[in-house]
């Protein structure tokens, strides 16, 4: 298991990214090291990460987003990602599973201890889209032979894991196999995620307690051991 970056995406993937960033604000305890970074979205908001660094090798990793006005516009998903070079993982999880599910499609899928190769994770479609994420989960374990990294939601996360990224999926590729798989792993670790919607076969609209509406504020935190 190789590197691993954790970065925002995604707050809201239809804002500009000509976010502002201030200096970094480094404070330095006993045996911990913090480190924040302030963002001012484009779209009206504020944003805020934090890294908290203590020396057993433990990251406790915080995000907060504060809207400065009314008019902003539902976000598909709050969260963060990270790819990490190895793409054999067994995905090992406490939420519902063991296969995909959403915030308004998720009552068929029981809580408890899941576990699936990163090749079973992708819930494949005809057409490439948005897709295998586990809702509810607790933590997650990525595993190799030799190492395995834990993440430990502070409240509980939705998640996804594929051998390609995102980006992939902005492409509107027609099948499956248009999919450029890069032998990473990329994971998105979620606050939440919008709705599927469609109760009335495609064509219904999600209901608003399955949104995330863009004037509300969010925050989120997870540990990472490695």
């Amino acid at each position: 298991m190789g590197r691993v970056t954790i970065r925002t995406q995604r707050v809201a993937s239809i804002f500009p990214l000509n976010w502002r960033v201030t200096i970094p604000k480094i404070a330095k305890g006993k045996g911990l090291l913090s480190i924040t970074f302030a963002f001012s979205l484009p779209v009206g908001a504020d944003y805020t990460l934090t890294y908290i660094i203590n020396n057993e090798g433990q990251v406790l990793v915080k995000a907060a987003y504060k809207p400065l006005q009314d008019d902003i516009p539902l976000i598909p998903k709050f969260d963060m990602r990270t790819a990490i070079a190895s793409a054999d993982n067994l995905v090992s999880w406490y939420g519902r599973g063991p296969e995909e599910n959403y915030p308004d499609r998720k009552l068929s899928q029981h809580l408890g201890m899941h576990f699936k190769s990163l090749s079973d994770f992708e819930t494949e479609y005809i057409r490439p889209q948005d897709n295998g994420y586990r809702c509810d989960t607790r933590f997650i374990e990525l595993k190799t032979a030799n190492h395995k990294l834990t993440i430990s939601g502070l409240q509980p996360l939705c998640f996804n894991a594929h051998d390609y990224a995102d980006e992939e999926l902005d492409k509107y590729l027609r099948h499956p196999q248009d999919v450029s798989r890069d032998g990473l792993m990329h994971l998105n670790i979620d606050l939440n995620v919008h709705g599927v919607g469609g109760i009335n076969a495609w064509g219904g609209r999600t209901f608003p307690q399955y949104t995330l509406p863009g004037n509300k504020a969010y925050s989120y935190g997870f540990i990472i051991e490695y």
